[in-house]
């Protein structure tokens, strides 16, 4: 077990920087700026109306599932002012606990009479020593005294009853009230409210230092007794995903709430509560593995087995759990046994699912040996990319291990792949696990099962075509996974050479939208020009996706790629000589190769399917010419992203995407998230299936079996630090948290091996607006306050390369140097010292070396915030620092419950949602769901002139027939309208056709003649979208991908200054 303690140490360094430089302590007794200047955390005002500086400023954007979507205000609140007051609220049991002690303590700071005045500077320039230059950085505006010493520190405590219903004011000392509410017991619970405030009435024309307090801290312990949970709501309904998360964060009660600062408290039931304006919680990480089951299912070893023993032995291990935790049932209060006893009902499911696979591998000898391929292919794929991500000169010999719940998710789902006639056929599968814990593998492995099973069965055209169709959201995700799954089907391609070289090739296609990738031969041409000039491939797209071979680990150069002519398409050539993929690699990466060559994994985004509506090719990838078997399996990375007007649309047109993958069955389908709410409403909703989560709940949240919580001495637990400065913008608080952690990550007294995980500085936004600004702050702000903490603490000062982002204005072919750039450590030449990125990170970047993120202001949602900062603390101790905005009432709420919400944040996550077919879904969508299952299904109308074939009454009904089903499967009580509108779209096309108004089916610029057109294209007259749907006459203005689809408006309130009376 590796030793985290250095990096423990170094992380408690860092805070402990953090905390010096915003807020200080009692040790701070004499300072040589004014306080106001000196510290912007913890501090009571004098009560004034004299507003915050920056909160009449836009509040930030937030997103939503998109990457940097549009701007989506919060709340504000309407009139900042600096806090004069703090306090917590927290609940006791009067006959329990009759009286409760209070503490206070706080600071305060006096000017030295005749002493130096802060604006006091150097009159010229420096010669460039650090002590200067920071001298000359601290100008101000305001001749308040610069020499300032602390007042004796203040303490006081006093014990009170708990029954008074109100007390006045209490006087500390001058300047500072205590005051205590205590509101009348309802269900035996009495509320109390304590809270300090700032008295002081008077300002000098130098400012208000003297009348501030510094770090008040209010602690408040029971005589007797101990506190009480704060009153929740209702129980919710057994069976619901509230009721479940009630269960399994029984323990993670709400104990005191702050006000304008959080409270905190140990262990529940707690004796003592304390506020703060720095408040920490660690999460603690989930180690996918069992020390009774650890080493013990080794690739390389159930490759050459038939031995069922020790998957028979996960099985038993499992059930054995399975009983003992119903053995605790009786231990558990009535109001959560029922959900505890639906969890392991549900457990008890899995583990005959899990005997169920293995029972397919005892009677299916071509499923057997599938499965023993699976396994070699996953040890050759695993050695080299630990080869190439150490940089050694050979695949190691160590044996590779598949953790419990990856190879039981293997098993749960064999039954269902290997039978097309399996009721699991038809089951969606969702893999539930926490970010990191290896959900890519477990599906990996699945992939390379159904992709060799197919062709030890000599499915049609020798097991060739599109076998797994595996999808993501976000266009950073699907680049880096490509990377990895092309090591997989490298292994699997080396392996069909060997063993079945009759058989069909083994190759993934990368299938994107946005410009990621060229679509035909001639811009791949044009881009490798751009590339070979050092330019840019701009909107050809970039086929240079890969830039490592990802079976040896040569550099791939822009000369490695190449289009041929004789036959046309692009091959990309490993440059080593003794690499077996030397003459080319199993990779297609041009549009025009994936329809031609059809992929046997295809890699793509979900608004990529759009175009099935729009390519006549596009029926060649599900098989519905024949050639092919029709896909077996379907992967869905990331859940929790199909929501919204994005789920929505994908819902809608995955009724094509089902209809043209089924052949003998409907493909298996598996999906993946480790943050989702009601599932089983969302996969219904999408993909007309019944749901099952892997691994399913225990009753405690640290235990599944498959996944189990680990001490932070073993696994590297995650840190958050809640900050808030309601006296100064938002934007000095970001530029004073970076240069406290950039200095202090440089003064760490480290190894640079410890150093590295706190170097790189990467921080989140929720917007591109407020990014840009940051960007700016950190080349200008924040290397001009380095020196002024440098020069505080006797250090020298570091020196920061200008910041890169990470964001979706990022061209696609700079996304893998950025990455590259992120995993380069301390020492470097391209070691980053600070990285801005948006949710364009939230998934898919295993960084691993990352330990250091600041967020700016709460996200949107707690999926996307447990999603972001999952990005640190993967190898090492994570430190995640949130900057909440004073001004906004949602980030304020975040803030004064820090502590409940970080000790139970999974049970914080919000619902997600998909209606694929309401109204306005159906408006913008159905024609286009319509055009794409006549081109896919109906025989004869896929060609660019077979836009006729509408005329035939057969086709139309089977189409109609496909929309009937889905529609009554998904949502009943749209049938009706959803019937009609297709009838009448129908009606619209046909006519057009009988008129001679409609030839063809596609038209990019000219509209004439066409059925379909851009969406958002001049049509009658009409520019926006907002007047083209619903669709009518032709030529129908049609979705050409599934994303920025809802059309918003922004208000703003404008205040008039001279109102009519």
């Amino acid at each position: 077990m590796n030793d985290l303690s250095p990096w423990y140490e170094a992380r408690d360094a860092m805070v402990r920087a953090l905390a010096r430089d915003l807020m200080g302590s009692s040790e701070d007794v004499r300072l040589d700026e004014p306080p106001l200047d000196r510290f912007v955390v913890g501090i009571l005002h004098p009560p004034s109306e004299d507003p915050v500086e920056d909160v009449t400023d836009r509040p930030d954007i937030e997103t939503g599932t998109q990457a940097d979507s549009e701007y989506d205000p919060g709340v504000s609140l309407s009139h900042m002012r600096r806090p004069s007051s703090m306090g917590l609220t927290f609940a006791v049991d009067p006959v329990v606990t009759s009286q409760i002690t209070v503490s206070v303590r706080a600071d305060r700071y006096v000017p030295q009479i005749d002493g130096q005045l802060a604006d006091e500077t150097l009159e010229g320039p420096t010669d460039g020593d650090a002590e200067d230059d920071a001298r000359v950085v601290e100008r101000v505006v305001s001749k308040r005294p610069k020499i300032w010493s602390i007042v004796e520190g203040l303490t006081f405590e006093i014990t009170v009853p708990t029954t008074a219903r109100q007390r006045e004011p209490i006087p500390i000392v001058e300047g500072l009230d205590l005051r205590i509410v205590v509101r009348p017991p309802v269900d035996g619970t009495a509320a109390i409210t304590i809270a300090l405030v700032n008295t002081f009435r008077r300002e000098t024309p130098n400012g208000s230092d003297e009348f501030c307090w510094f770090r008040p801290v209010i602690a408040v312990e029971t005589v007797e007794g101990t506190f009480s949970e704060r009153p929740s709501g209702a129980r919710s309904a057994r069976g619901t995903d509230e009721a479940s998360s009630e269960l399994l964060y029984r323990e993670a009660v709400s104990i005191a709430a702050g006000h304008g600062c959080a409270a905190t408290w140990d262990t529940v039931p707690t004796r003592r509560l304390e506020t703060t304006f720095l408040p920490s919680q660690d999460v603690l990480v989930s180690r996918a593995e069992r020390k009774e089951l650890s080493g013990r299912f080794g690739m390389s070893t159930l490759a050459g087995t038939d031995d069922r023993g020790v998957l028979i032995a996960l099985a038993e291990e499992y059930e054995k759990w399975i009983s003992d935790q119903e053995g605790l049932l009786g231990d558990l209060a009535e109001g959560v046994r029922g959900t505890a006893e639906d969890h392991l009902v549900a457990a008890r499911a899995a583990a005959e699912r899990i005997r169920g696979g293995i029972a397919v591998l005892d009677r299916d000898p071509q499923a057997a040996q599938a499965f023993r391929v699976m396994n070699e292919v996953m040890q050759e794929q695993r050695a080299r990319q630990e080869m190439i991500r150490s940089q050694a000169p050979e695949p190691s010999d160590v044996e590779q291990q598949w953790r419990p719940f990856q190879i039981a998710f293997v098993l749960l789902n064999l039954d269902g792949l290997a039978d097309p006639q399996s009721d699991e056929r038809e089951i969606a599968d969702l893999l539930w696990f926490p970010t990191g814990g290896g959900k890519t593998e477990a599906y990996l492995g699945l992939i390379a099962f159904t992709l060799v099973l197919r062709r030890l069965r000599g499915a049609t055209g020798d097991g060739g075509g599109v076998g797994v169709i595996m999808r993501y959201t976000l266009r950073l995700l699907t680049l880096q996974q490509f990377e990895r799954a092309a090591g997989l089907v490298c292994a699997l391609e080396s392996w069909r050479r060997r063993h079945l070289p009759s058989a069909a090739p083994v190759t993934v296609g990368l299938w994107v939208g946005q410009s990621a990738t060229p679509n035909t031969h001639d811009q791949a041409r044009t881009a490798l020009r751009a590339l070979e000039n050092q330019q840019s491939p701009g909107a050809s797209g970039n086929p240079q996706q890969l830039l490592r071979c990802p079976w040896c680990g040569a550099r791939l150069p822009v000369s490695a790629y190449s289009v041929e002519r004789r036959p046309e398409r692009l091959v990309v050539r490993c440059p080593e000589a003794t690499c077996e993929f030397r003459e080319g690699l199993p990779v297609l990466l041009v549009d025009a190769d994936v329809y031609e060559q059809r992929p046997s994994l295809l890699i793509g985004t979900v608004d990529k399917f759009a175009m099935m509506a729009w390519r006549e090719e596009a029926r060649r990838l599900f098989g519905a010419d024949g050639a092919v078997t029709p896909p077996d399996l379907i992967v869905q990375d990331e859940l929790h992203l199909i929501s919204g007007p994005l789920g929505t649309l994908v819902g809608l047109y995955e009724t094509a995407v089902d209809a043209a993958s089924t052949g003998v069955a409907r493909p298996k389908v598996v999906a993946s998230t480790a943050t989702i709410r009601r599932a089983e409403g969302q996969v219904k909703a999408v993909f007309d299936r019944a749901s099952r989560q892997f691994p399913p709940p225990g009753i405690d949240p640290g235990d599944s079996f498959f996944a189990v919580q680990a001490p932070a001495e073993e696994l590297p637990s995650r840190q958050y630090v809640g900050v808030m400065a309601p006296g100064t913008s938002h934007a000095t608080l970001l530029v004073r948290t970076y240069a406290a952690l950039l200095q202090a990550g440089k003064d760490l007294d480290a190894p640079d091996e410890v150093k590295d995980a706190y170097w790189t500085l990467l921080g989140y936004f929720n917007s591109l607006r407020v990014l840009g600004a940051a960007f700016m702050q950190t080349i200008d702000d924040v290397p001009a306050r380095l020196p002024v903490i440098a020069r505080r603490f006797g250090s020298q000062v570091r020196e920061i390369k200008e910041p890169k982002e990470l964001t979706s204005r990022v061209p696609s072919d700079e996304v893998p140097r950025r990455l590259e750039e992120l995993a380069t450590a301390l020492g470097g030449e391209d070691c980053q010292d600070v990285m801005l990125a948006t949710n364009m990170i939230s998934v898919g970047v295993d960084v691993d070396r990352l330990g250091l993120m600041v967020v700016m202001g709460q996200p949107q949602t707690t999926s996307e915030y447990i999603q972001a900062t999952s990005r640190v603390g993967r190898r090492h101790p994570g430190l995640v620092v949130t900057l909440y905005n004073s001004a906004r009432t949602r980030d304020l709420s975040h803030y004064e419950t820090f502590l409940p919400y970080h000790r139970a944040l999974y049970r914080q996550v919000e619902a997600t949602g998909a209606t694929p077919f309401a109204p306005r879904a159906v408006d913008r969508g159905l024609h286009g769901v319509l055009v794409s299952l006549v081109r896919l299904l109906v025989p004869r109308a896929a060609g660019a002139n077979a836009v006729a074939s509408v005329a035939g009454d057969a086709g139309i009904e089977t189409v109609r027939e496909i929309i009937h089903r889905r529609v009554v499967a998904v949502a009943p009580r749209e049938t009706e309208r959803v019937l009609e509108a297709f009838d009448a779209l129908v009606e619209y096309w046909r006519d057009a056709v009988d008129d001679n108004r409609v030839d063809h089916y596609v038209a990019w610029r000219a509209p004439a003649g066409a059925l379909v057109v851009p969406a958002g294209s001049r049509v009658d007259g009409h520019e926006s979208p907002l007047d083209q749907f619903p669709v009518s006459e032709p030529p129908w203005p049609t979705l050409t991908s599934l994303r920025n689809v809802d059309a918003t408006s922004s208000l703003f309130q404008v205040r008039r200054k001279n109102r009519v009376r």
